[in-house]
């Protein structure tokens, strides 16, 4: 089920554990400099609202709708940073794990590979959560990352276009895998009372697609489980589309 909550992506899972629920924003964040002073990322800024598509027809593209999923504003240039948090069990002494898929254009963030639906070790191939608190961009290097950036579809800049030569899917798309029940039992066996808390907070020339901005560091945390503690057989999966400021006002009104 995924539902949208304070301007949150919201993945839940109650058929397999009544906490397995992990939230998702995207924030706008500046542009960092590509010198050794802005080896750090710039904080983020206010989270990006979210609307589902389904609200939007007759106002948006068809192949948006055909994706469904949900959509955001992004002025192009402008840089973006995925933040994950997940519901904290203190009666286990954990977030409740994900193993999470992102992909840009249908390029995966972690490996700069095409988008695949399975979760793959060698290279992993995706985040963990809550050991992952954030993402700012596409992996191309050891601990090293290009900022997300926002490209028009159809220039050539977007990861997509770069790796495939083609313009037709744009946007991010996410996949999450819960851990299995028996798995996060066995790994965190109950200690305390029970309380449940979040930690922390188109077509080919439609649309924004995300561009790889300057290199900065920022580690993919390592999967400290098992293949097969992921539940493969209870998955979610939403395509997010960008819309640029024109796309965003004649759609939405705002």
């Amino acid at each position: 089920m995924i539902l949208i909550e304070n301007k949150q992506l919201v993945f839940s899972f109650p058929e397999v554990h009544p906490s397995a629920a992990m939230r998702v924003a995207f924030q706008r964040t500046r542009r960092s400099r590509d010198d050794r002073k802005g080896d750090v990322l710039p904080n983020a800024t206010d989270r990006c609202p979210l609307y589902h598509v389904d609200d939007f027809a007759g106002k948006i593209s068809a192949a948006w709708l055909e994706h469904g999923g949900v959509m955001l504003p992004m002025a192009q240039s402008e840089a973006l940073r995925l933040t994950f948090n997940s519901a904290y069990i203190e009666d286990s002494g954990s977030a409740y794990p994900f193993a999470v898929l992102v992909a840009a254009g249908k390029i995966n963030a972690v490996t700069g590979q095409r988008w695949e639906n399975t979760l793959s070790r060698h290279p992993q191939n995706y985040l963990v959560i809550p050991e992952q608190r954030k993402l700012d961009g596409y992996c191309s290097g050891p601990g090293i990352v290009r900022q997300f950036v926002a490209a028009p579809m159809g220039s050539g800049q977007t990861v997509e276009e770069q790796i495939t030569g083609q313009s037709v899917y744009g946007g991010l798309q996410i996949m999450v895998f819960p851990m299995k029940s028996a798995a996060f039992i066995r790994r965190f066996p109950i200690r305390n009372k029970t309380r449940y808390n979040m930690v922390g907070e188109p077509s080919p020339a439609y649309g924004m697609g995300l561009a790889p901005g300057r290199r900065k560091k920022q580690k993919h945390a390592q999967d400290p489980y098992d293949l097969t503690d992921w539940d493969t057989t209870h998955t979610s999966r939403c395509f997010v589309h960008i819309a640029d400021a024109g796309e965003w006002e004649k759609s939405s009104g705002n």
